[in-house]
């Protein structure tokens, strides 16, 4: 699958290119700044900052935060959910290594150029690969398995050793197949979800259409039940989007 993300960039607030990836021939000291000049009209026309623009079945989205301003040249079917954890992902990272630069940057951008080869990954590595792992360590889950039930397919798996087992992918599979059956008595066209409690486990397993999203909690560190349920959701819902395109 072709890569929908095209180019990364980070620009401070005057829309002057700090570093960028480039997976498509583009000026992006151009782009930078024509779309910074189209954020302030925005921000005179409607008295609100813009988050998009579309052009020839491409969308520019970006976020602004901290001192910068990170764009992202993508696909038009990459769902908005995605593009916008990419985009806080970069701008995290960034600010963490340069942000105490900003205010008194001298002009240099030499001090930035390492941050090129960390942008370039979003461009080089599977996009669902990086979209799986970033969700998996912000809901601080054990393992994370995103199976497709009708080809009976591993999509994405990052599993500690001890759940590598035969054994354990045996009783996940089954578990898989559980999920689905439910989801299909009592399918409404939304993200149907089973949570199981064990001794020490939380397994909260999302079933949508034929995809099924399977994530293992302990139970000593996981204590908002609730709000893992509706994030879980929520991604299972941007996967299926992009699975689809």
């Amino acid at each position: 699958m072709e890569n929908p993300i095209k180019n990364v960039i980070v620009a401070d607030t005057n829309g002057l290119c700090l570093v960028s990836a480039a997976g498509e021939s583009t000026d992006d000291y151009l782009l930078s700044g024509l779309l910074t000049a189209i954020l302030k009209l925005g921000e005179e026309m409607v008295e609100s900052e813009l988050e998009s623009l579309v052009f020839k079945g491409q969308q520019i989205y970006y976020l602004k935060r901290g001192g910068c301003l990170t764009i992202a040249q993508v696909s038009r079917e990459l769902p908005e959910a995605i593009v916008f954890r990419i985009l806080s992902e970069i701008t995290d990272s960034f600010l963490k290594k340069y942000g105490y630069l900003l205010k008194n940057w001298s002009g240099n951008l030499d001090l930035f150029s390492d941050f090129g080869n960390e942008l370039k990954k979003y461009l080089n590595r599977p996009l669902l690969d990086s979209f799986m792992s970033s969700f998996w360590l912000q809901i601080k889950a054990e393992g994370v398995i995103l199976y497709n039930t009708k080809k009976e397919e591993t999509i994405f798996s990052s599993l500690p050793e001890g759940l590598e087992s035969r054994k354990n992918r045996a009783v996940g599979g089954m578990l898989f197949t559980f999920a689905n059956k439910i989801s299909e008595d009592f399918r409404g066209g939304a993200v149907e979800v089973i949570v199981l409690r064990g001794k020490n486990k939380w397994i909260v397993n999302a079933v949508k259409g034929e995809f099924s999203l399977l994530c293992i909690f302990n139970r000593e560190e996981t204590h908002n039940l609730e709000l893992i349920v509706e994030i879980t959701k929520d991604i299972m819902e941007s996967v299926v989007e992009y699975l689809i395109i």
